[in-house]
């Protein structure tokens, strides 16, 4: 009766094989049924390489326009697009498309005859690396002297370090649209300054903070978690440029895109199908098989991934747990006191009386 209450139990566990990109899930759901009951479903990720971000061609093309014209009220209305925020394109890592922005917002500025602002603009642009040759060669005389005479006051500021936190760890920092480093907590070297810093984990929301360093600190970024519909567009952006089905965060965060317990990955490699089994509360990859390719490798894989899992987290045998032992050993040498105590011989005693 325990048994079947037990069975009927782990059958409602929510479960997902996840077929990464054209792998056929024909026997994947009754493979993983024969090993382990549980609410088993399939569903598939398609990893192809996202579309580059639309460059922003037109709408730096119109603020140009408009400098070369000297219609700079029409230059710094049109820079007020949400789309032209370089700061938001920094935490897109497009650091391109901030340099061209940034050094028309500060030409601008200096046509408009806010010099002070001009400068300000071009300061944090070259604290932050940001410059864009082409489009500088296209400005007056006048802003490119300004121009270099603040990169000569930029490259004496001395630099500062950045110790980077996240909660959870393992996410990736970057400083100024460039990645700086993959896996937090770390250190990273900045020019003294006003700087953007990112944090990105698959499964979380990116985290951006504007942050002023004038002397070294330490810099905590708390991750929320993203929404399903966020994650699985997270993987498929992850898996396609490069990452590993191997790797746990890709586990991790397909739990939480599907709503599972379990998750079993399965993809093709080198003539060979792999498939792993992660257990969303151990939170482990218990396993990793790799069959060869055939008609019969898909549901092959997955049976071995989930035969291993359940050896890991399924009830052990009595004779393989140890306190098994460790009371048959107690109640062996409980019993060997007793016998021997029991059949001690007796010692002939002799009283010795003084008179």
């Amino acid at each position: 009766m325990i048994s079947s209450i037990s069975n009927i139990a782990h059958a409602e566990v929510p479960a997902a094989i996840v077929l990464v990109g054209d792998i056929p899930a024909d026997g994947a759901v009754d493979a993983a049924q024969q090993e382990m009951r549980a609410a088993w479903r399939v569903t598939r990720l398609d990893p192809t390489p996202a579309p580059k971000a639309h460059p922003l061609d037109d709408e730096s093309q119109g603020v140009a326009r408009a400098y070369f014209d000297a219609d700079f009220l029409r230059c710094l209305t049109k820079l007020q697009s949400s789309s032209l925020d370089v700061d938001r394109l920094l935490e897109k890592d497009r650091r391109d498309d901030a340099a061209r922005v940034g050094v028309l917002a500060a030409a601008c500025a200096l046509g408009a005859g806010d010099k002070p602002r001009a400068r300000e603009l071009v300061h944090r642009l070259l604290v932050r690396g940001l410059e864009s040759a082409d489009t500088l060669r296209q400005t007056t005389p006048e802003f490119q002297t300004l121009v270099d005479d603040e990169r000569a006051v930029v490259r004496k500021l001395p630099s500062v370090t950045i110790e980077v936190q996240t909660s959870p760890d393992r996410a990736s920092v970057h400083v100024d649209g460039q990645l700086r480093c993959r896996t937090s907590p770390c250190r990273v070297h900045a020019i003294r300054g006003e700087h953007i810093v990112t944090a990105d984990l698959l499964g979380r929301r990116p985290r951006s903070v504007t942050v002023e360093l004038d002397q070294d600190q330490r810099l905590t970024l708390a991750l929320d978690d993203a929404p399903a519909e966020d994650v699985r567009g997270q993987l498929l952006a992850s898996l396609a440029g490069g990452t590993p089905p191997t790797d746990i965060e890709v586990s991790q965060a397909s739990a939480n895109a599907f709503g599972s317990r379990y998750v079993v990955l399965v993809w093709s490699e080198q003539n060979n199908v792999h498939a792993t089994a992660y257990d969303r509360v151990s939170d482990k990859i218990s396993a990793h098989v790799a069959i060869d390719a055939g008609p019969d490798a898909v549901p092959s894989a997955i049976r071995a991934a989930v035969h291993e899992e359940r050896g890991v987290s399924g009830p052990k045998p009595i004779v393989k747990q140890p306190l098994f032992w460790l009371t048959v050993a107690g109640v062996a040498l409980l019993t060997g006191t007793i016998v021997f105590l029991a059949n001690r011989p007796v010692e002939t005693q002799h009283e010795l009386v003084f008179h």
